[in-house]
């Protein structure tokens, strides 16, 4: 395997580790809220 590819897959694998490790400092998830509409003939699409 050439070293440019085993740089990439470090690279790749060490990402992978830190956004793992910052997963478990905060592990809140922010969602979008949806309310229902007004009238019955509203669609929310």
């Amino acid at each position: 395997m050439p070293f440019r590819h085993k740089l990439m897959l470090l690279l790749a694998v060490e990402l992978v580790a830190v956004g793992l490790q910052q997963a478990d400092r905060k592990p809140y998830h922010t969602g979008v809220t949806v309310e229902t509409p007004a009238r019955s003939g509203h669609v929310i699409t």
